[in-house]
C-alpha cells in the first residue's frame, strides 16, 4: 500500500485540518479521479467521532474514500508539533494516514489493526520518526526488521504458559464479568499477547491451574467481589474492578516492566487455611464489609428471580381470581408455583446475611450469618416486652409478637454478627491452648460466637425492626399525598448512575423487597423501567449520525443493546459509559429517572422481579383497579411500555446533541 515513495513526505502544517489538506493535495497528484475534497471530509467525519491521534507524537487518521480504487498509506512528518488530542497529550510529529474504498469497512478494520499492533512498539515509532524515506516505506509494509533493545522471549505457548492469564467476576455474575474479559482479551490482542481469562460467572469457564498462573507474564484480577486467592499466593498482579478494566484498558498493561505490580498476595499461613483462607481480624474491617455487602447480594439475587418468577406464575396461572383473597393460590397448579416461588422469597433475608458473613470470616461465619437473617426474616422468639410495646403487627403473623427487620437488618445484622464473632474467637484463642484446634473450630467458636452474635442481634432487632416499617411507612405516606412519583424518579435515576453497581443493586434491592410485601409493586417496575431505560436510549442514538458520531464497534454495539435493554440488563450500556461518559451519563440519568417517575405516576405495578420485556403480562395499573382484568391488564402495559419509551427517547435525543457537540469542538 506505501509501494510510492512520494506518498511519504514532510509538512510545515501545525493543525490537523490543514495536514488532512496536504494528504489530500498529495494522493490527488497521483490519482487525479478522486474529488477535491473528499479525502478532507472523509478525514474530519472520522476525526469528529474521537481522536485518531495515538501517543509518543503519533496520529493515525483514516477513512474510507469516494473515487479510491485501493488502499493506500500517506506519510506525513512535521517539524511543528502539531497540536492534536493524543492519549499521553504529546505533540504530533508523524501522521500515518489509513485510506480506503468506499464500503470495505473489514479491510479499513484489518489494516488498522495491523498499524496499531506495529504502534506500540517504541522501537518501531522511533525509527520511523528518524529513519529516511526508503527506511518509512520498508518498515511500514514489514520489509526491514525492527531492531529491538532487547532480545525477544521465547514464544510462551511453545512451553506451555500463558502470557497473561486473569479472573472476572461481577455482582451479577452476567454483563460486567464477560465485558472485562473480553477488555482484557482484546488488550492482550493488541500486544501480542497469548491468554486464558477465567470468568466467574453464574458458572466459571476457562478456569485457570496454579501452573497456568505461576507460569504467566501477567496475573489480572477484575472482580467486584471476594475470590478465593489462594491460588494466587506468592503471585504478583494487578487488581482492579470490572469497572475500571472495562473503562481503562490501557492501565492493564505496562510496556516498559516485565509486569505491572499494584499488590503482592502474601502466602497463606496454615492458621488461615484452617479457617477457610479468611483472615479472622479486624483490619480493614469496613473495606472488607463493602465487598461482602456486594457479594452478599450476588449469592441473594438467584433466590430473588427464582422466588419472583414463581409467585408471578401463580398469579398469571390463576388471573380468573384476580382480587379475590386466595388470588394466586386459588387452584392446585397455582397454589404450587406460589409457594415454590413463597420459599425463595422467605429464603432471600437468610441468604443476604449469610453470605455477607461468609464472605468476611469464611465458613464460620455461615451459621451466625443464616440465624441472624432468619431474625432479622421474623424467625426467631417471641418479643418479651421489655419496652413495653409489642411488635408492629405486620412484621410477622398477625396477633404475634414476631419482629422483621428485612434487608436493614440483614445487612446490619451479619456485620454485628462478624464483629462480635471475631471478638469471641479472638477471645478463645488467648484462652485455649492451639493444641485443641480441632475443638475449637469444630464447637467453641461455632456454639459460642453463634449465641453471642445472634443473642446480641435479638435485642438490636427491635429498633431495626422500627426503622425498617419506617421505610415503609414513608412510602405509604407517598402514596397518601400522591407523591409516588418522587420516590419512581428517584429509583429509576439510581438505576442509571453507576449500571449495576452498589447505587444500582440498593434500588434493585429496595424494589425486591417491596416485591415482597404485595402482589403487584410499583416500586419494582419503576426500577425495572429505569434499568432498561440506558441499554435502550444507546441503542436509539446510534441510529443517527452514524458516520459522524459512531464508529463501527459503536453502531455494532447499539444492535446488542436492543436486546439487552428488552432483557433488563443495564450493563450493556456500560462501554458506550466509559467511552463517552460526557455524553452518555447526564443523558440515561435523566432518561431513567424520567420513566421511573411516569411509571410510578400511573401507578404501574410489577409482580416480577425481572425479566423487561417478558414480564408484560405481569403488569396492572391501579388508575384501572375497577376495570376488567383484561382491559386493565391491556392498559397497564401500554402505559408501562410508553413510560419506557419515553424515557429512552428523551435520554437518546440528550445523547445525540452532546455528542454533536463533543464532535464539533473535537475538529477546527
Amino acid at each position: 500500500m506505501l509501494t510510492n515513495n512520494k506518498l511519504v513526505f514532510k509538512s510545515t502544517s501545525t493543525t490537523p485540518l490543514s495536514i488532512f489538506k496536504d494528504i489530500e493535495s498529495k494522493v490527488i497528484s497521483q490519482n487525479n479521479k478522486i474529488r477535491k475534497g473528499a479525502i478532507v471530509e472523509a478525514l474530519r467525519t472520522r476525526e469528529k467521532q474521537i481522536s485518531t491521534a495515538l501517543q509518543d507524537g503519533v496520529a493515525i487518521p483514516h477513512g474510507e474514500i469516494e473515487g479510491l480504487k485501493k488502499p493506500m498509506v500517506v506519510v506525513v512528518k512535521t517539524n511543528a508539533n502539531v497540536k492534536w488530542k493524543t492519549l499521553d497529550n504529546s505533540k504530533v510529529r508523524i501522521a500515518i494516514a489509513i485510506l480506503v474504498p468506499v464500503d470495505s469497512s473489514k479491510m479499513h478494520f484489518d489494516i488498522l489493526t495491523k498499524l496499531s499492533k506495529k504502534l506500540i512498539d517504541k522501537d518501531f515509532i522511533k525509527q520511523i520518526k528518524t529513519g529516511s524515506i526508503v527506511k518509512t516505506v520498508e518498515l511500514i509494509n514489514g520489509l526491514a526488521k525492527i531492531k529491538k533493545n532487547q532480545k525477544s522471549e521465547t514464544n510462551p505457548l511453545k512451553q506451555g504458559r500463558y502470557d497473561v492469564v486473569g479472573v472476572t467476576a461481577c455482582v451479577t455474575g452476567i454483563a460486567h464479568t464477560y465485558m472485562s474479559a473480553e477488555t482484557i482479551e482484546k488488550e492482550a490482542d493488541a500486544l501480542d499477547l497469548s491468554y486464558k481469562i477465567e470468568t466467574q460467572g453464574r458458572t466459571t469457564q476457562n478456569q485457570l491451574t496454579v501452573e497456568e498462573i505461576k507460569g504467566a507474564k501477567y496475573v489480572i484480577i477484575a472482580a467486584d467481589i471476594d475470590i478465593d486467592m489462594s491460588r494466587f499466593a506468592g503471585v504478583k498482579v494487578f487488581r482492579t474492578t470490572t469497572k475500571g478494566a472495562i473503562k481503562n484498558p490501557n492501565a492493564l498493561f505496562d510496556l516498559d516492566k516485565s509486569i505491572l505490580v499494584k499488590s503482592k498476595v502474601k502466602a497463606i499461613s496454615n492458621k488461615i487455611i484452617e479457617r477457610s483462607e479468611k483472615e479472622i481480624t479486624f483490619d480493614n474491617f469496613w473495606g472488607r464489609a463493602y465487598k461482602s455487602l456486594m457479594t452478599g447480594v450476588s449469592h441473594m439475587l438467584p433466590f430473588v428471580v427464582f422466588g419472583g418468577i414463581m409467585i408471578a406464575m401463580s398469579f398469571l396461572i390463576d388471573v380468573a381470581n384476580a382480587g379475590a383473597p386466595n388470588y394466586g393460590s386459588a387452584n392446585p397448579v397455582a397454589e404450587w408455583f406460589n409457594e415454590m416461588g413463597g420459599i425463595g422469597m422467605r429464603l432471600m433475608i437468610p441468604i443476604l446475611a449469610a453470605y455477607i458473613s461468609f464472605n468476611m470470616i469464611g465458613k464460620q461465619g455461615l451459621l451466625p450469618g443464616f440465624i441472624i437473617g432468619m431474625i432479622a426474616a421474623g424467625s426467631g422468639p417471641a418479643w418479651i416486652e421489655i419496652f413495653g410495646a409489642a411488635a408492629p403487627t405486620w412484621a410477622g403473623e398477625a396477633g404475634s409478637q414476631i419482629a422483621s427487620s428485612g434487608f436493614i437488618g440483614a445487612i446490619a445484622g451479619a456485620l454485628l454478627g462478624v464483629a462480635i464473632y471475631i471478638g469471641v474467637m479472638i477471645t478463645i484463642d488467648k484462652v485455649i491452648s492451639d493444641k485443641l484446634r480441632g475443638i475449637k473450630q469444630i464447637l467453641l467458636y461455632p456454639l459460642f460466637g453463634t449465641f453471642f452474635a445472634a443473642g446480641i442481634f435479638w435485642f438490636v432487632n427491635i429498633p431495626l425492626t422500627y426503622l425498617f416499617w419506617g421505610l415503609f411507612a414513608g412510602l405509604e405516606g407517598m402514596r397518601s399525598i400522591n407523591a409516588l412519583w418522587l420516590l419512581g424518579l428517584v429509583l429509576g435515576g439510581m438505576m442509571a448512575i453507576d449500571m449495576g453497581g452498589p447505587i444500582n443493586k440498593t434500588a434493585y434491592i429496595f424494589g425486591t423487597v417491596m416485591l415482597g410485601t404485595t402482589t403487584y409493586s410499583v416500586e419494582m417496575a419503576a426500577v425495572m423501567a429505569g434499568g432498561m431505560v440506558p441499554p435502550l436510549a444507546i441503542a436509539m442514538a446510534t441510529m443517527f449520525g452514524r458516520k459522524k458520531l459512531w464508529d463501527e464497534s459503536d453502531i455494532s454495539g447499539g444492535y446488542n443493546n436492543w436486546v439487552m435493554g428488552a432483557s433488563f440488563i443495564t450493563e450493556g450500556a456500560i462501554p458506550f459509559a466509559a467511552k463517552h461518559p460526557k455524553a452518555i451519563m447526564p443523558s440515561i440519568i435523566t432518561g431513567s429517572a424520567l420513566a421511573g417517575a411516569l411509571v410510578a405516576a400511573f401507578q404501574i405495578g410489577l409482580a416480577a422481579p425481572h425479566g423487561g420485556i417478558f414480564t408484560m403480562a405481569l403488569v396492572r395499573s391501579d388508575l384501572f383497579s375497577n376495570a376488567s382484568i383484561g382491559v386493565e391488564m391491556f392498559v397497564a402495559i401500554l402505559l408501562y411500555l410508553g413510560s419506557i419509551f419515553v424515557g429512552s427517547a428523551l435520554a437518546a435525543a440528550m445523547i445525540v446533541f452532546l455528542r454533536n457537540k463533543q464532535v464539533n469542538a473535537e475538529v477546527q
